[in-house]
């Protein structure tokens, strides 16, 4: 049988009419879906910000509330030789707001992203945790079938000072660069890098006593810029497969040396920061 124009017609406006209302009844059934999912995310957050061991500068890089007043009121700033950062000069209360440092440049034009700072600190703690479980398990090994691992005692307690050594900086200028983007600071040129030996790094206090006795933080130089950069070239490159072997061998204690993981998995997932074995043929491969 065929169909009148007109009745054509009336089929397609019904077809529409119910593609439409289905397309509304399933937005509106989505809804609760959302602001559930939402509610999950910002519980999740809270609970990793109250719980969090780690500096806030990383948790806040990815924080959906921070992201949500940028997208809101943040401008962002790129006038400054040293920071480019998002700012609230909308805000009817701007200075209970934090800037928010995005990428971080030396006079010779080297950048550093704010997320992969992050990740610079993330390998970072990731190594101190795994030369920290070997350093341990060696001092406990008592098998007298087996030797003492004299040699691999030294060698991993000279891992272990170098890769605290990078950790120290990395923290240090975290928790400074926290301080500055709650006081809205901004340097207009770097302090100098002092003089530093990558492969034989002093450790940095967070405070030093002055000739008077006093204490005296230390001042922030562009130092965590090229470590930055130095730790995630380590990194990719990776370790030895002989501390590997030690690790499966000696077992360190599972839950006190744990892999780190960032928060919620952001700005990366595991499988970014985890150590990697040293290539020899192929890709590198994950802890």
């Amino acid at each position: 049988m065929t169909l009148s124009p007109a009745q054509s017609m009336s089929t397609l406006s019904g077809s529409s009419a119910q593609s439409a209302l289905s397309s509304t009844l399933s937005s509106i059934i989505s809804i609760p879906y959302k602001i559930y999912s939402s509610t999950r995310v910002l519980y999740q957050e809270y609970q990793q910000w109250y719980d969090t061991n780690q500096p806030l500068f990383i948790f806040d890089t990815e924080l959906s509330f921070e992201w949500a007043r940028i997208r809101a009121k943040g401008e962002l700033r790129t006038d400054n030789p040293c920071i480019e950062y998002y700012y609230f000069a909308g805000d009817p209360d701007p200075d209970h707001n934090d800037y928010h440092f995005m990428r971080f440049t030396l006079e010779d034009g080297t950048t550093l992203e704010r997320k992969e700072y992050c990740k610079a600190w993330a390998v970072t703690k990731q190594a101190v945790i795994f030369f920290e479980g070997l350093q341990e398990s060696l001092k406990a090994w008592e098998n007298p079938a087996e030797p003492k691992y004299g040699d691999q005692m030294l060698r991993v307690g000279v891992i272990l000072k170098k890769w605290e050594a990078y950790l120290d900086e990395l923290t240090f200028s975290m928790r400074t660069l926290k301080g500055w983007e709650r006081e809205h600071r901004v340097p207009e040129k770097w302090a100098a890098i002092p003089p530093y030996d990558y492969d034989n790094p002093h450790i940095l206090p967070f405070a030093i006593i002055n000739s008077a006795g006093e204490r005296k933080i230390l001042d922030l130089t562009p130092l965590f810029i090229p470590l930055s950069k130095h730790v995630i070239k380590l990194h990719e490159e990776g370790f030895d497969e002989e501390w590997f072997d030690l690790w499966d061998r000696l077992k360190p204690d599972p839950e006190k040396f744990a892999p780190y993981h960032l928060p919620l998995e952001r700005p990366y997932p595991y499988k970014d920061i985890a150590l990697r074995r040293k290539k020899v043929t192929g890709e590198n491969q994950e802890r």
